[in-house]
């Protein structure tokens, strides 16, 4: 084979680069295909590479490692690959802190370059089991819109089905697309409600673009739903009290259900969540554990699960109902 040009040689240093995001001289060597060339040629491509600004640089001497810099992989991402990184990061918070938050040194992984590359075998090696989504493909034109809105920051109008009925809301300004359990929820303020509103945007059943409008620097919507079990506003904030069963007491200590919660072992084995926050949603919450869970505080909480206990016996025609 013929000596590679220099031109040509950078370009498949680069792709090396754009394939494993990281490498090594000698990582870059192997990549050529060549006899032709000696590491210290590939040494001093890449630090002419990274003397230019065009890459980075991370550790000294035989530990130094090339990498990408984000910014010149951030104007090729469309808005759903950016999306999906914001969201995905939130999705493994709870591995902060842990060696899978930091880097992985593909050079250690994979010294001699005898496997395939790393990001080639994470598929396989990290597997995510996601609950059950709703799909958005026929709710096209409206998630294009909304998305259109907010980040053009424009005021959108509304034709909503709610579960009461029909709504509008003809002034609409959207402020944060929400994902909860995989669905998609959109935050507006409208001049008609108090607070900002949760709708559905599978619930949308029309939107049309209006005025821009000025996106309201103080909102923040972790503080929103700071105090909201799940993603629906209902009432004020109030302390919920559950207790559970000791069959239930592992599972319950082993995650994080609310950042307000406190948790009390019983003498009987079993555990007592407290937490304030509001929300529907702590009906569904204390009704997937079934007999495992008993709800102490409030009162509306506890005859709300009655009620549905109720109903579910009355449908298998069961007389205790």
């Amino acid at each position: 084979m013929s000596e590679l040009s220099p031109r040509l040689r950078i370009a498949k240093v680069l792709l090396r680069l754009v394939a494993r995001g990281a490498t090594t001289p000698a990582d870059a060597l192997r990549s050529l295909g060549t006899d032709d060339v000696d590491k210290r040629r590939v040494a001093d491509d890449l630090k002419l590479l990274w003397s230019e600004g065009l890459i980075d640089a991370l550790g000294e001497g035989r530990d130094r490692r090339y990498v990408l810099p984000p910014r010149l992989l951030e104007s090729h991402r469309g808005l759903l690959d950016r999306l999906a990184l914001a969201i995905g990061r939130d999705h493994v918070r709870f591995l902060d802190g842990t060696a899978l938050a930091s880097p992985v040194d593909r050079e250690a992984v994979d010294p001699k370059g005898a496997q395939p590359a790393l990001a080639d075998r994470l598929p396989r090696m990290f597997h995510f089991i996601g609950e059950p989504e709703r799909h958005y493909a026929e709710h096209e034109d409206t998630l294009d819109t909304v998305v259109d809105g907010l980040v053009r920051s424009r005021r959108l109008a509304l034709a909503y089905e709610a579960g009461s009925g029909p709504r509008s809301y003809p002034s609409a300004e959207p402020l944060t697309l929400v994902v909860y359990r995989r669905s998609l929820y959109l935050m507006v303020q409208e001049p008609t409600l108090d607070e900002p509103r949760c709708l559905a945007v599978d619930r949308i059943r029309e939107a049309t673009l209006g005025e821009p409008f000025d996106y309201p620097s103080g909102w923040d919507p972790a503080a929103h739903f700071r105090d909201v079990f799940g993603v629906t506003v209902q009432g004020r904030p109030e302390r919920i009290v559950l207790r559970f069963s000791a069959v239930a007491t592992q599972l319950v200590e082993a995650r994080t259900w609310h950042p307000s919660q406190r948790l009390t072992r019983l003498p009987d084995g079993g555990v007592r969540l407290t937490m304030k926050a509001s929300g529907s949603e702590l009906v569904r919450f204390v009704l997937e554990w079934g007999t495992h869970c008993h709800v102490e505080q409030p009162a509306w909480l506890k005859d709300a699960v009655v009620r549905e206990l109720k109903g579910a016996l009355a449908g298998y025609g069961s007389d205790d109902a």
